[in-house]
């Protein structure tokens, strides 16, 4: 009995911050804009889910990933200054990443921090800012002297699919 009284205020501390992490993750599901939330350490605790379905869509889904990642390491020293892990410049808190099939801006947002290991520092959106585009088959042709079907097969390289996923769409075998 004593040990659960020592222990007592600490479960109720941590049931506390679940609470509160819930209604964080409700407030962000309820937002239509894909975003990440990440905590002090830099950890991703929550995905929205605008953000599952882009990155679902997207057929380089880890290059957008991997600069969401990025973005939110720059920013950690801002979002938990007690760890002064770099000394330098300002960081901007947006970036752009392109992909074979789109460019996206990202956005960062530091919250104000929290003393529990839960608690989100820095919020990333992520915003599609348009579809890459590609030149006609016409003009790869043209350019490069390759035949109709060559040209046909670039663009679809270019825009990200497997050897397998052209020959699929191109009803040809590999």
């Amino acid at each position: 009995v004593g040990l659960l009284r020592v222990l007592l205020p600490s479960l109720r501390a941590g049931l506390d911050a679940l609470g509160r992490f819930g209604a964080h993750r409700a407030a962000l599901d309820a937002v239509a804009e894909p975003l990440a939330a990440f905590d002090a350490d830099g950890r991703e605790v929550h995905r929205n889910a605008a953000l599952v379905r882009l990155l679902q869509s997207e057929p380089d889904p880890e290059r957008v990933a991997v600069e969401i990642r990025a973005l939110v390491r720059a920013l950690r020293p801002l979002a938990a200054p007690r760890r002064r892990e770099c000394a330098g410049g300002p960081v901007a808190p947006v970036r752009e990443v392109r992909t074979a099939r789109a460019v996206y801006r990202l956005r960062a947002t530091l919250l104000p921090g929290g003393t529990g290991p839960g608690d989100t520092a820095v919020v990333v959106g992520v915003e599609g800012l348009g579809a890459t585009a590609f030149p006609s088959a016409a003009t790869v042709r043209e350019r490069l002297g390759l035949t109709a079907r060559e040209a046909e097969v670039a663009l679809l390289l270019a825009e990200g699919l497997s050897n397998a996923e052209v020959c699929d769409r191109l009803f040809i075998a590999p």
